[in-house]
């Protein structure tokens, strides 16, 4: 069975050290951005952030063109592919099995 495809987003940036860690464990960091309406999901933000993205799953930028490394209107996107969003990290590994650790 596929596994959930879930999220968990922050209000605020994670050091690098944080990042590497989270990449360890087999999660994507990404960035959002403020853009008035709906925010967008990028690899990195500096102007307009607005927090920092977590998944379970690798989210897919198109490399050239306009709109190359940005997914604009990230809500509805994250909604277009099921993903569902979780208040730790900790929920984005799945739920344990029983006397795991």
């Amino acid at each position: 069975m596929p596994r959930k495809k879930r999220y968990f987003e922050t209000g605020f940036r994670l050091r690098k050290a944080e990042k590497d860690a989270l990449r360890a464990q087999g999660l994507h960091v990404y960035s959002r951005r403020d853009n008035g309406k709906e925010s967008t999901i990028e690899p990195n933000v500096a102007v307009d952030f607005m927090g920092t993205l977590v998944t379970n799953f690798p989210i897919r930028f198109k490399k050239k063109g306009p709109d190359a490394y940005t997914i604009w209107r990230g809500d509805t996107y994250l909604k277009s592919v099921g993903a569902e969003e979780v208040h730790m990290v900790s929920a984005l590994h799945g739920k344990r099995k029983k006397g795991g650790r």
